[in-house]
């Protein structure tokens, strides 16, 4: 999953994922089927930036959120690793589970 940040400027024609995103990240493995979804969540956690969140379905799916940043990233960052909360399908049909998300707030 490529995170790309937002421009007041128009975008150009042409975008390289590797050039233009300011963050990467993957799953634990390489066949993890991570970013199946995405949700912008707002700023579930106050500090001002927006959060988003990925989902992982499969054998052990799982939703990870994301808290938003200002500064650098990295890239090929573990998920799991850097979320801030994971939700895990335990007792759900989890091969489904993460696979579809929606964002806002009640």
């Amino acid at each position: 999953v490529y995170l790309i940040d937002g421009r007041p400027s128009p975008w150009p024609a042409m975008l390289s994922l590797d050039a233009d995103s300011i963050a990467s990240f993957v799953g634990e493995t390489t066949t993890d089927p991570i970013g199946i979804s995405l949700a912008g969540l707002g700023d579930i956690d106050g500090d001002g930036v927006g959060d988003f969140a990925i989902g992982a379905p499969g054998t052990q799916g799982s939703v990870f959120v994301i808290s938003g940043r200002t500064g650098p990233w990295g890239n090929e960052l573990v998920a799991r690793t850097v979320a801030s909360t994971v939700i895990e399908g335990t007792g759900l049909p989890v091969s489904d589970f993460g696979r579809s998300l929606a964002g806002g707030r009640d």
